[in-house]
């Protein structure tokens, strides 16, 4: 119900204030409020930057513990400054360098578009059988199934295109030779032979003289049997080098 009467007498009990008896006349409070009854217990505000701490019973005005705000693992800090570690192949963490060494896959450092570490090499490719290994220019040509030379030549002896030919000659009516640039392993290799017809109708074939670094190309017409020169001589070899 409502107070109808002055206050007479005054106790702030066991509440950590003082007077903790009753008095009479004019009152002042002192002390601090206890955490039973809501307070801190504290009767100044501590050292700057200090929390509030419980120890379960009262609170008490300290530090920061750094366990409680330094950061670990991949990133870390003191205080207010951080840092990140290298961190790399754990599966867990992440990668921030600029050029970071790679370890799983095993890519080494590579330049950039250098695939040194990993271009599949003369090996696997005269193998064909690797799957995750990329390729090369340098290397293309050593798949069993890429032409190691080809030639398009007169019968003159002048070469008009070609891919690893030193020269071709001319070794008299419907006759071309042709010396290869970087030779094959052996002289079991396989080619083929064509001629663009001149007036006669013409087949080729290769001669005798067959090495791991050279060739030679016959023409005849078809109906004598006669040597003669075409138009053009179409030559290409495919074998291990």
């Amino acid at each position: 119900m409502p107070v109808t009467t002055g206050v007479t007498s005054f106790s702030a009990s066991t509440t950590g204030l003082t007077p903790a008896t009753p008095r009479t006349g004019a009152v002042t409070l002192a002390g601090a409020l206890v955490a039973g009854n809501g307070g801190t217990g504290l009767t100044a505000a501590g050292t700057l930057g200090n929390a509030l701490i419980s120890n379960g019973t009262a609170w008490t005005s300290a530090a920061i513990p750094s366990s409680a705000v330094n950061l670990t693992g991949p990133i870390t800090s003191v205080g207010a400054a951080t840092a990140i570690a290298a961190q790399t192949g754990t599966g867990s963490t992440f990668v921030v360098q600029t050029s970071p060494a790679l370890i799983t896959p095993a890519l080494g450092t590579p330049a950039s578009a250098d695939f040194t570490t990993i271009a599949a090499t003369q090996a696997q490719q005269e193998t064909a059988t690797a799957l995750t290994a990329p390729v090369t220019p340098g290397r293309q040509q050593f798949h069993p199934s890429a032409a190691k030379f080809w030639v398009v030549a007169d019968p003159t002896g002048t070469i008009t295109a070609s891919y690893n030919v030193t020269s071709i000659t001319d070794g008299g009516v419907g006759i071309l030779g042709v010396t290869i640039d970087t030779d094959f392993s052996s002289a079991n290799w396989t080619g083929a032979a064509q001629v663009q017809e001149n007036a006669n109708a013409m087949a080729c074939k290769f001669s005798s003289v067959v090495a791991a670094g050279s060739c030679e190309i016959r023409a005849y017409t078809t109906t004598a049997g006669v040597l003669t020169d075409p138009n053009r001589f179409f030559v290409q070899g495919f074998g291990d080098q």
